[in-house]
C-alpha cells in the first residue's frame, strides 16, 4: 500500500529502442509534469550505438536513472527491467513516441488518494494522432471490470494510460513477456481480476501513429496476442463464447491483412461456431474471397464491436 502520510513518489518507466531523436523530448515531457516528486527510469532495450546513452547522460537531474539492457527483449521485458528497479509508491509507463499532458501524474495520484476503495489501477482517456485525423478515446468502465477488459470493451487502461499502486505484498506486477502485443491488455486484466479500477475523465495521453516507425501493434503480433489470451483464459472463456468469437474475428482480420485467406476463413468458421447468430461473421467469410478489396469493405461497413457481457 502507498504511504499516504508523506508525499507519494511516482516511478515512471520510459522504454526506448534506437530512437535517440525521441528520447530528449520524452524525458523533458516527464520532468515537466506538475507532480514533481518522481523518479524516471529510462530503460534502453539494447539500442545499437551510444546515441541514446549520450543524450540521457547529458541530462542533469538526480531523479533520472538510465539502465541499458544487454539484450533486446521487447517492450514487456524492458518495462519489467524498470519495474524491478522502481522505488515509487505508484508506477506508470511512458512510451518514447507518446506524450503526456502535464497534469497526468498529479490527477491520477489524486484519484488514488481520494478513492474510498483500494484501487488496482487508474486509467485515463487518450488522443490517437493518425495520418489525417485525430481520435479521442475516453474510458467508460470503472469498478469491477475484469470481464469487460477481457472482452476488450473497457478502454483507458493501456500501457501509456495506466497507473498502478504498490500493492500489499510490496511489489508491482510484471508484464507477461510471452505476449508480443496486447501485453498491456493482459496486464490490466490481471490487475482487474483482483481489484476495482477507476479513471480520470480526461484525455491525458497523446499517441502518435504516423511516424513510419515499427510498432509492436502489427498483424503477426496481434494474432499471437489474441491466441495467447484465448489460451490463458480458456476455462473462463468457455462460458463466454461471444468473447471467443470476437477474438477469432480479430485474428481473421489480421490474417487477411497478411494475405492468409484460407487461415482467416478457418478462424471465421470457428467464430461462427462460438456465435452462430453473428450475421457479420458470415459476411466476413464471404468477403474474404475478394482479398484486400473484401477486407476494405468488411472493415468499413461490417466491423464487429466488442461484445456486451453479463
Amino acid at each position: 500500500m502507498p504511504n499516504t502520510s508523506k508525499i507519494p513518489l511516482a516511478t515512471i518507466v520510459l522504454t526506448t529502442y534506437n530512437r535517440p531523436n525521441y528520447i530528449l523530448k520524452a524525458v523533458t515531457d516527464v520532468f515537466n509534469q506538475t507532480w514533481q516528486n518522481l523518479e524516471l527510469i529510462v530503460v534502453d532495450d539494447c539500442s545499437p550505438g551510444q546515441d541514446t546513452y549520450n543524450i540521457v547522460r547529458s541530462i542533469s537531474d538526480k531523479r533520472l536513472k538510465y539502465i541499458r539492457r544487454e539484450k533486446n527483449g521487447g517492450v514487456s521485458a524492458a518495462r519489467n527491467t524498470g519495474i524491478i528497479h522502481a522505488q515509487g509508491d505508484y508506477l506508470a509507463f511512458y512510451d518514447d513516441d507518446d506524450m503526456w499532458e502535464p497534469v497526468k501524474i498529479e490527477k491520477q495520484i489524486a484519484l488514488f488518494i481520494t478513492s474510498k476503495t483500494m484501487l488496482g489501477a487508474v486509467g485515463c482517456g487518450r488522443i490517437d494522432h493518425l495520418y489525417n485525423r485525430k481520435e479521442i478515446k475516453m474510458p467508460e468502465y470503472r469498478g469491477n471490470i475484469f470481464i469487460d477488459l477481457l472482452a476488450r470493451r473497457a478502454s483507458g487502461y493501456g500501457g501509456p494510460n495506466i497507473m498502478i499502486p504498490r500493492f500489499t505484498d510490496g511489489c508491482f506486477p510484471l508484464f507477461d513477456e510471452s505476449f508480443p502485443a496486447l501485453e498491456d491488455l493482459e496486464y490490466a486484466i490481471r490487475i482487474a481480476e483482483k481489484y476495482p479500477v477507476d479513471y480520470v475523465q480526461e484525455a491525458l495521453v497523446h499517441v502518435y501513429r504516423y511516424d513510419n516507425l515499427d510498432h509492436v501493434w502489427n498483424s503477426p503480433n496481434v494474432i499471437i496476442g489474441f491466441r495467447k489470451l484465448e489460451q490463458k483464459y480458456s476455462l473462463l472463456l468457455q462460458s463466454h463464447p461471444e468473447i471467443l468469437a470476437f477474438y477469432r474475428y480479430h485474428t481473421a482480420k489480421n490474417l487477411l491483412n497478411l494475405g492468409k485467406k484460407r487461415e482467416a476463413r478457418n478462424d471465421i468458421v470457428e467464430g461462427i461456431k462460438f456465435k452462430p447468430t453473428s450475421g457479420k461473421l458470415y459476411i466476413w467469410y464471404c468477403l474474404s474471397f475478394f482479398g484486400k478489396l473484401g477486407i476494405k469493405i468488411a472493415g468499413r461497413i461490417f466491423a464487429i464491436n466488442p461484445p456486451r457481457v453479463h
